[in-house]
């Protein structure tokens, strides 16, 4: 009889997986079903987390207790597939826990504000007002002007931003 391991890897791919190969597809789900582009695009939220879940009610799947440092290498395995430095770690993983029949386990990806996208669609619009009105200063010589109209590039750029963080709210 074959280990349960190998079962479990033959029904994923029809051949040994590697984590490599694991990471990959997780991320094809992740970013092609639960994330589409356009969403990712227009969103102030990305993925902070991806959690180990014990599925016995499907409302509240509870955590697993795994280090913080399994979970930070985790994330960026996830993030960075090309970077994985072992062969069969996390699909081990994942085939440890499927030999348990009394309980499904999952993954579940969290999002969360995403502070270097927040800061880039801040500080962008910012330098591009400072820089407008100094440009609109410096060739016309008429500074009100030049403040309104950096003003009005500032309220626009807020209220998009603004738009973005109520859109990233809104529950599928």
């Amino acid at each position: 009889m074959e280990p349960t391991q190998d079962r479990i890897r033959r029904e994923l791919y029809g051949r040994k997986t590697t984590d490599h190969e694991l990471l990959v597809v997780l991320g094809e789900i992740y970013y092609g079903k639960l994330r589409p582009r356009l969403q990712r695009f227009l969103s102030v939220r990305g993925l902070k987390h991806i959690v180990i879940v014990e599925c016995t009610n499907e409302e509240h799947p509870v955590p697993l207790r795994i280090s913080a440092a399994l979970r930070r290498d985790l994330i960026h395995v996830f993030k960075k597939p090309n970077l994985i430095s072992t062969e069969d770690r996390w699909i081990n993983l994942i085939c440890e826990l499927g030999e348990d029949p009394h309980h499904d386990y999952g993954l579940l990806f969290l999002d969360d504000w995403d502070g270097q996208k927040i800061a880039v669609l801040v500080g962008v619009p910012l330098i591009v007002s400072i820089l407008t009105a100094i440009l609109w200063i410096a060739s016309t010589g008429d500074i009100q002007n030049a403040m309104a109209v950096s003003t009005y590039i500032l309220s626009a750029t807020g209220v998009v931003v603004g738009l973005l963080a109520v859109l990233g709210t809104i529950d599928d």
